[in-house]
């Protein structure tokens, strides 16, 4: 009885053992890493190039797969990954009908039937050596007849329809010629494209100013008034957003932006400023500037008075729209005087008609 306590006892200590070495050292069964399931890196290989990484997950070169070209045309499947590079530089796979050029399989298709690159000629759907030997006169990037034959390694090929959008030594094969590569659109420029003062010469007593102004993208504008000095009168525009070909207008009525009340310029000569700046980094990108007079000894021919006081473009709107020079709205003598010519002309018409 004892001794069957004892090899139950022995036994259940080997069957521990062995589940903790187990755990610490499982015995491999020749299954693959899970992890070797993992996404890889496009254009990677594997397994003696036979794998080739395409879209995060691997592609294997298969008899069923031959011909097959992939990453932009520099990769091609003939029993294993072919890469097109400079040493691999004439190298023909797939039994001849792939050749590579200039870093891409090149496929003798019917498009390229008789031509030649290099010292291959695309015949019958293979690249063979041509029956007569080539003229090796030319220098590899050289154009002729028109532009429609490029030298490349030491042969002319002419630019096709079977390789409309190729690039072969920095030109293009586009419509029938070898051309250099369209550059990326370069976005239009900010400009101010309209600009518009009337009058250009006002009486504030009488009326005010209009501008109206389009820039040609979106911008941030600032819209101001200067004297003779280039000292700031008036903002009428501070940094507001505009759309582009989009047309506002601001108004001035000849009044001092350093007095609330709205007291009225000097007569003189004043400026206008418009700045379109980039609506991102507030760089000023046009500039347009002209001159504005005020006057108040006559009325201006053709100022009919009326003036709306306010714009689209954010003009201010201050009290005082008559004032004469530093004249604060209904004081001064000028109100009475205005009173006194209907009645003045009415006595000396009735006295004329008298006598």
């Amino acid at each position: 009885m004892k001794k069957i306590n004892l090899l139950a006892i022995t036994f259940v200590i080997f069957i521990s053992w062995a589940q903790f070495a187990y755990a610490e050292n499982p015995p491999s069964l020749g299954l693959p890493d899970p992890s070797d399931y993992g996404q890889c890196t496009e254009g990677d290989k594997q397994d003696s190039d036979k794998d080739l990484c395409l879209s995060g997950s691997w592609s294997t070169c298969a008899d069923a797969d031959k011909g097959d070209i992939e990453l932009d045309e520099s990769e091609i499947c003939d029993s294993k990954w072919w890469t097109c590079s400079n040493t691999n530089e004439g190298l023909l796979k797939n039994d001849d009908k792939a050749m590579c050029i200039e870093g891409d399989w090149i496929e003798c298709s019917a498009g390229l039937e008789g031509s030649e690159i290099g010292t291959k000629e695309c015949k019958s759907g293979k690249w063979e050596t041509p029956e007569t030997p080539q003229d090796t006169s030319c220098t590899s990037g050289n154009l002729q007849n028109g532009d429609s034959e490029l030298c490349v390694q030491n042969s002319w090929l002419k630019c096709i329809a079977a390789l409309e959008g190729n690039e072969m030594l920095d030109k293009q094969c586009k419509s029938g010629k070898w051309q250099d590569p369209e550059e990326e659109p370069q976005p239009d420029e900010l400009e101010i494209s309209k600009i518009s003062v009337d009058p250009k010469t006002f009486n504030p007593m009488l009326s005010s100013v209009t501008i109206k102004y389009k820039v040609s993208e979106d911008a941030v504008v600032e819209l101001k008034i200067e004297d003779e000095s280039n000292a700031l009168v008036l903002k009428l525009v501070d940094d507001e957003d505009m759309n582009g070909n989009e047309e506002k207008t601001a108004t001035w009525n000849g009044t001092n932006k350093d007095d609330s009340t709205g007291t009225a310029v000097a007569a003189g000569k004043y400026f206008y400023k418009l700045l379109a700046k980039d609506k991102s980094s507030k760089e000023v990108k046009d500039t347009a500037t002209g001159e504005i007079t005020v006057v108040y000894s006559e009325v201006i021919e053709g100022d009919t008075g009326a003036g709306d006081g306010a714009g689209d473009g954010g003009g201010t709107d201050l009290s005082a729209h008559n004032n004469p020079p530093n004249k604060t709205s209904g004081t001064g003598p000028e109100t009475l005087i205005y009173l006194l010519f209907p009645v003045a002309s009415y006595i000396y018409h009735r006295n004329r008609k008298r006598k």
